[in-house]
């Protein structure tokens, strides 16, 4: 029995020698490199980002010429519908320098209105404050009227009055909101209200008007 397990114990040692010697062999041995990692598919959500249009938000520079129609009404006194026409020059330190001419037509009443105007300019983005004031005349024209009236003896008679005019100093606060299109500032609208001090009555008027700067 000895003599079958010797030779088996030397094949199982030399085994194990060759075993040991191999290790530091496999162990030089340069291992491949591992894969690259497989790019993942990310999905980024696009976040919209809000755009803004410096023209809606920039200031208006009122420095320059500017003319503008009126249309409108006075409130009392018979000062009815009214039409004219307004102009003038912005400095610029926003001071406003210019004149205008208006026309009222009442009933049985026509105020003609002339003028100088100046003022002050606040503004804010596309909108213009301007508080002013202005002198001049006022021409009022008060139409003749003709009654029938009896006269005694069964009949009538017409009786009529003659036109009157009338020249009047006219001075006249008021204030101004404007709105610049911000897409074409040469273009502006806006309303106009005011304050008519005559010699012998005062009105309130209104206006809206509508205008270009140059």
């Amino acid at each position: 029995m000895h003599r079958f397990l010797l030779p088996s114990l030397l094949a199982l040692s030399v085994t194990a020698t060759t075993s040991l010697v191999s290790l530091p062999a496999l162990a030089q041995t340069t291992l491949p490199p591992p894969p690259p990692p497989q790019a993942t598919a990310t999905t980024r959500t696009a976040t919209a980002t809000p755009s803004y249009d410096d023209s809606t938000t920039s200031s208006i520079d009122p420095v320059g010429w500017s003319v503008a129609a009126l249309l409108g009404f006075g409130a009392n006194n018979g000062v009815g519908f009214g039409l004219g026409a307004r102009g003038g020059y912005t400095l610029d330190n926003h001071v406003y320098i210019g004149g205008t001419l208006l026309d009222h037509f009442g009933s049985g009443l026509n105020i003609l209105l002339l003028g100088g105007e100046g003022g002050y300019d606040f503004v804010a983005g596309p909108v213009m404050i301007r508080a002013y004031a202005g002198i001049g005349f006022a021409i009022a024209s008060i139409s003749g009227v003709s009654e029938t009236v009896p006269n005694g003896l069964g009949g009538t008679t017409t009786v009529s009055s003659p036109s009157v005019s009338t020249t009047n100093f006219a001075f006249w606060p008021g204030c101004v909101v404007t709105y610049t299109f911000p897409q074409n500032d040469k273009f502006f609208v806006g309303g106009d209200a005011r304050i008519y001090i005559l010699d012998d009555f005062n009105t309130f008027a209104l206006y809206g008007f509508g205008g270009m700067h140059f």
